[in-house]
């Protein structure tokens, strides 16, 4: 990778419902040796404002899953653009899934093929080890659906 100096491999990917309406589902999965994403977004309501995307990271430390100083909560879009679209998804990445302001996260269904675990712009300090990035989509103090993913982070052999 171009500006980190450790690779990640994806160990794990759970996708949960809200805690009393389900109002974005996601049905990911890990496929193939390349450990790929393939699945679908269903949002059910055009999440405007009045909804709220929440992100962080815990690293596994002395057999714990310990919150790091890592965490956001933005509007649904400025978080799918500005982190998980920025982050997760490569520039060529096989999704029909809208980014951009007053584009996305439009009510309708939207899949993922052969997504890669891809590092070239994520942040140096992450640590070693097991790491799970959780993305929360909440209303009114309430999530209403998300999905983890658990990351084993490792130097790079360059």
């Amino acid at each position: 990778s171009a500006n980190t100096n450790y690779d990640a491999r994806l160990e794990s990917l759970i996708n949960f419902n809200g805690e009393e309406e389900t109002l974005i589902v996601f049905r990911l999965r890990i496929v193939g040796r390349e450990r790929l994403v393939n699945g679908t977004v269903t949002i059910l309501v055009d999440m405007d404002s009045k909804y709220v995307g929440a992100f962080g990271i815990y690293s596994f430390k002395n057999g714990d899953w310990v919150p790091s100083h890592i965490k956001l909560r933005r509007e649904p879009c400025d978080l799918f653009t500005n982190f998980i679209h920025k982050y997760l998804f490569p520039p060529n990445a096989d999704t029909n899934i809208p980014s951009g302001e007053g584009n996305c996260m439009k009510k309708g269904e939207y899949y993922i093929r052969r997504l890669p675990l891809t590092v070239e712009n994520w942040p140096t300090f992450l640590s070693r080890g097991l790491n799970r990035v959780f993305f929360d989509f909440m209303f009114e103090g309430k999530s209403i659906g998300g999905f983890n993913a658990t990351l084993s982070i490792y130097d790079s052999s360059t």
